[in-house]
């Protein structure tokens, strides 16, 4: 979204104390609309079998919904990120059977769900867009890419969870002073789905040779192909990420996994 109003703007943009008061309102409603979808996930992973593949399959038919409207030309990031959202909440789901519950995706989970893909559309400058939405194992993989070399020793999933989960929210974990995934309520309550995604995502670097796994299968490390694909993602969320997880290993382990502990007991 920083993006979409900086382009707009056509200066830097990092918080919303960097918005005119005129855009903070719109701004404001977006971080709901994110909630919105966000609280509708988790939702459904109580109420439907199979929730979350549902609403994988809602964003996949979401997707093929906004996918033109987006491609469209326009002056600039904001108006694309507009009138993607506006097709977004008139678009008529059908890919999954969360359809047949018309009340829990009102326009604004719809909405939502494309703001949560604001790390893979370029809103200010279109660039093709594919399956690999947010918070799905491929884009959880690519992070992992950025994590584990800065490792200094192989580590368990327990361990890549916490270091992963806190790098996102370090201003909730009390390490830092933002939260790359946003100030939401639900950042503590998120380890136990993030840990299946880290498990799956580090299946996936397995697999094409980016990471490898001991003969325990408990140990993960970074292997050289890891390396060479880190070193080609660039960005301000690589590099803000990056940074995040430099701090974190500066503690031990225990320190790391101590405060996950207790954050969770107070939930």
């Amino acid at each position: 979204m920083q993006a979409a109003y900086a382009d707009h703007l056509h200066k830097p943009i990092n918080c919303s104390d960097d918005l005119p008061q005129t855009c903070r309102p719109e701004y404001a409603k977006q971080r709901e609309y994110f909630y919105d979808a966000e609280g509708m996930r988790r939702n459904l992973r109580d109420v439907i079998e199979n929730g979350e593949q549902e609403f994988d399959a809602l964003k996949v038919d979401l997707y093929d919904g906004i996918c033109d409207t987006c491609a469209s030309d326009y002056a600039d990031g904001l108006l694309r990120m507009r009138a993607t959202l506006s097709q977004a909440a008139g678009f008529p789901l059908s890919g999954s059977v969360i359809a047949q519950f018309p009340s829990m995706i009102k326009a604004a989970e719809k909405k939502g769900c494309v703001i949560c893909w604001s790390t893979t559309i370029c809103w200010s400058g279109y660039t093709k867009m594919n399956n690999s939405l947010f918070n799905t194992t491929q884009e959880t993989a690519t992070r992992l890419t950025l994590c584990l070399p800065l490792l200094s020793r192989p580590s368990t999933i327990d361990e890549i969870t916490a270091i992963d989960l806190i790098a996102t929210y370090m201003k909730t974990f009390g390490f830092g002073q933002r939260n790359l995934h946003g100030d939401g309520p639900h950042a503590l309550a998120e380890y136990d789905a993030r840990r299946k995604r880290i498990q799956a995502g580090l299946a996936q670097l397995v697999i094409v040779g980016a990471a490898t796994v001991d003969s325990t299968c408990l140990l993960y490390r970074a292997t050289p192909e890891c390396f060479q694909y880190s070193e080609a993602l660039h960005g301000d969320y690589a590099a803000s990420y990056r940074q995040a997880v430099q701090l974190l290993i500066k503690n031990d382990y225990e320190t790391i996994m101590n405060r996950i502990t207790k954050e969770n007991n107070q939930l």
